[in-house]
């Protein structure tokens, strides 16, 4: 199936100085693709949910129906770190198609979505909190990144934006054949994300200037995190 999960947003806020904030949330949020085993009887047609939240108490939700898959099983992982690129270099694509200035390869920010990654393949769940409750803006501050973003004229963010995203390959619902491939894997899921408006708007943000991307393998799917700043 497809499921898009809830936000975290960075936070526009004006000084603190005037004593007024304005919360500007940036939707983040998850895909999963989950495969189908092909048997003689047409799989049964699994439902997609995704909430997007516009502000940190509004939420709207919708549902989309992919289509059924098959995943070959007992084949050697692709390099994560490939995709890794692979996902950057297409997300630097899809902004530069919308006018929008690059992003910069952040490898701190990589780091803590790495961890995410494999934190989920790992132990088997799918959020952008972890276990320990820890969303992108806490996971972020525990490797001391700084998460606030002055702007000028008073206004800066405060947070880390996130998308997360799992891909097979083989026939996937939803999308097609993805190959065994870093290409493949990184079109499915920057191709994925760009379809779902959240996903898209933290992509194409002209505010956020850096980017690090994690990629774990879990024996079936490919685990990805996007980390925005």
């Amino acid at each position: 199936m497809m499921a898009m999960g809830r936000i975290t947003s960075p936070i526009l806020k004006l000084s603190a100085i005037l004593l007024i904030s304005l919360a500007i949330c940036c939707s983040a949020g998850c895909v999963a693709f989950e495969e189908a085993t092909s048997t003689a009887t047409p799989a049964s047609t699994p439902t997609a949910m995704h909430t997007i939240a516009s502000t940190p108490t509004q939420k709207v939700a919708a549902t989309k129906t992919p289509a059924p898959a098959s995943t070959p099983s007992g084949i050697n992982s692709v390099s994560t770190a490939a995709i890794e690129q692979a996902v950057f270099a297409l997300t630097n694509e899809e902004r530069a198609d919308a006018g929008t200035p690059a992003l910069l390869w952040d490898e701190r920010l990589a780091a803590i979505a790495r961890e995410h990654s494999r934190d989920m393949a790992e132990n088997d769940f799918f959020s952008h909190d972890n276990l320990r409750g820890e969303d992108p803006t806490a996971r972020a501050e525990r490797h001391g990144y700084p998460t606030r973003k002055d702007l000028g004229g008073g206004w800066y963010t405060d947070g880390i934006a996130e998308n997360i995203g799992k891909m097979p390959t083989g026939n996937v619902i939803g999308i097609g054949h993805v190959a065994r491939d870093a290409d493949a894997i990184a079109r499915a899921l920057v191709d994925s994300w760009m379809e779902s408006p959240g996903h898209r708007g933290n992509m194409l943000e002209a505010g956020y200037d850096r980017l690090g991307v994690g990629v774990a393998y879990d024996g079936k799917y490919y685990v990805a995190t996007q980390n925005f700043w």
